[in-house]
């Protein structure tokens, strides 16, 4: 009796508040999902951290082989809610072997003739998270066994259903303001949660790529460290694009026209409105800045003076939103960068005071460089002038056109057009006593197709750039010429034009790479 009641039996291991949240939301008494206690199921998840993920994920795909259909139905209701709701630590272990497998372990070798709601149900996320996440995230490389998956469930003969675009555009990347803190705060939770996972798998090669990981996280190894004042300055120029498409739009807009709810102006506004108190944000954490907080200010007093106009045209009032004053979108004064299609960019000079803009000119920026020997020798943009050795690899040939001075000389400067994806030819004369004129033509030197193209540009300290839209961001393969932007060079007095440098920055997509390529102009061949 006394060695029975000694290992007569065990009790079952005691079950953690995140798995009895998961018994409940998959209680087969419950007739529908609580929607309630899956979002909680969310939210306990991110404030977690660690190894939640990995419980959660593993937790839900146990009651998904439930052969009670309604308790399959509500884990992969709950499933759905973590994968929108969890971010990229819960897509890391979703796309396991483990749990993949676990997800199609009651799939038969070959598709019935009829498949159950619950298989429908599961060709529909991984159709869902195939067509999204897998390629749209910043995170898509680590996601490649969910690709694996889908290839092998249509070999053998399964079908996915047609997902639904707005159930699936959480999923993307959201257009979103972010600051640089709050950038650099989802990375390093990002990049923790995927040292856990390697360091749980623990194969020599996954120890190996943890070993460089934390490496990175502690600041050794900076060679690919991310300039997220750089990227939030991107996303600033994003919020300004929408601020100047529905300005133009609104100007457009006629008395009698209806907005509409739903339409491109209510999604214009509501990207607008969530982006004000993100400014304000970073108004709070560039306050050592001035330059930049100006400008910020001035961003977010021109975005409220266009919503203002938008909610009175919406309301009808045609005549009231004619008085409120068109917003300048920020792109007066030093401290901006302006690149294509009016895009503007904070630049942290970080020099001596900036020469101050030409009045009267809201298309004008100052793209001025720190001098050598300076602390803050780079702007955020990487576009510093002090360094001889910068954009040795660019590909520059410039053309001679008739002036209207002065006849400009071809650069000496020899194009590498074997090393680039794109080749960038400038075109310079002299406007006027103080103004050159500048045309820059893109080129496509690849077979593949080239999409987002961004030229950025910086010039010496005490010039002044203003530049006109790109003529577009697409170039077809070997395409020649295919995008063209006219550049005014501001304050060159007559004789001084061989001394200005100009440097240039491209950032494209060929096919489905992310490329960047930079380079300079020693002389602009005028005088």
């Amino acid at each position: 009796m006394a060695a029975r009641d000694r290992f007569g039996g065990f009790a079952e291991p005691a079950m953690s508040p995140l798995q009895r949240y998961i018994m409940n939301a998959c209680d087969p008494q419950n007739f529908e999902p609580n929607l309630a206690l899956n979002i909680e199921i969310a939210e306990l998840v991110n404030q977690k951290k660690g190894s939640a993920p990995r419980e959660a994920a593993m937790e839900i795909v146990k009651f998904v082989n439930s052969r009670n259909p309604n308790v399959s139905l509500l884990a992969l209701n709950l499933l759905d809610i973590c994968v929108k709701n969890c971010g990229y630590p819960f897509h890391l272990q979703i796309s396991t072997k483990e749990f993949l497998n676990e997800l199609v372990r009651r799939f038969p070798e070959r598709p019935p003739v009829h498949s159950s709601r619950v298989q429908n149900r599961i060709l529909e996320l991984i159709e869902e998270w195939r067509s999204t996440i897998c390629m749209t995230s910043r995170y898509k490389e680590d996601l490649g066994f969910i690709r694996d998956m889908h290839r092998l469930l249509s070999y053998k003969g399964y079908t996915f259903p047609e997902i639904r675009r707005e159930d699936a555009a959480v999923l993307n990347p959201s257009d979103n303001l972010r600051s640089p803190e709050e950038m650099e705060q989802e990375e390093r939770e990002a990049q923790s949660a995927k040292l856990q996972e390697l360091i749980r798998r623990g194969t020599p090669h996954d120890l190996q790529e943890a070993n460089r990981l934390m490496k990175v996280m502690a600041g050794f190894d900076t060679r690919n460290k991310t300039d997220y004042r750089a990227k939030a300055a991107e996303e600033v120029g994003k919020i300004q694009q929408k601020a100047k498409l529905l300005e133009d739009m609104l100007q457009k807009h006629q008395a009698g026209d209806q907005i509409k709810e739903g339409d491109v102006f209510e999604e214009l506004a509501n990207a607008l409105a969530s982006a004000h108190p993100k400014i304000q944000k970073m108004c709070e954490e560039e306050s050592d800045d001035h330059e930049a907080v100006a400008k910020l200010l001035e961003i977010n007093d021109s975005i409220h003076r266009t919503l203002e106009r938008y909610k009175l045209i919406k309301k009808g009032d045609v005549e009231g939103a004619a008085k409120i004053p068109k917003g300048t979108l920020g792109v007066s004064g030093a401290g901006v960068k302006k690149g294509p299609d009016n895009e503007l960019s904070l630049i942290d000079f970080g020099g001596p005071e900036e020469a101050p803009a030409p009045t009267g000119q809201a298309g004008a920026s100052s793209s001025a460089p720190v001098p050598k020997g300076n602390a803050l020798e780079d702007d955020l943009l990487g576009l510093n002038l002090g360094d001889d050795t910068f954009g040795q690899g660019g590909g520059i040939s410039l053309g001679a056109t008739n002036g209207a001075a002065l006849q400009p000389q071809p650069s000496s400067q020899t194009p590498v057009q074997n090393l680039l994806g794109i080749r960038t030819d400038f075109t310079v004369s002299r406007q006027s006593d103080n103004t050159i004129h500048i045309q820059s033509v893109i080129s496509n030197n690849t077979p593949a197709p080239i999409s987002e193209l961004t030229m950025q540009f910086a010039v010496t300290k005490g010039y002044t750039l203003k530049l006109q839209p790109q003529s577009g961001r697409l170039l077809q393969p070997n395409q020649q010429s295919g995008i063209a932007q006219n550049i005014d060079l501001q304050g060159v007095e007559p004789g001084k034009g061989s001394s200005v440098k100009m440097r240039w920055r491209a950032s494209y997509m060929l096919g489905p790479e992310r490329k960047e390529e930079q380079g300079e102009i020693t002389s602009l061949g005028v005088s």
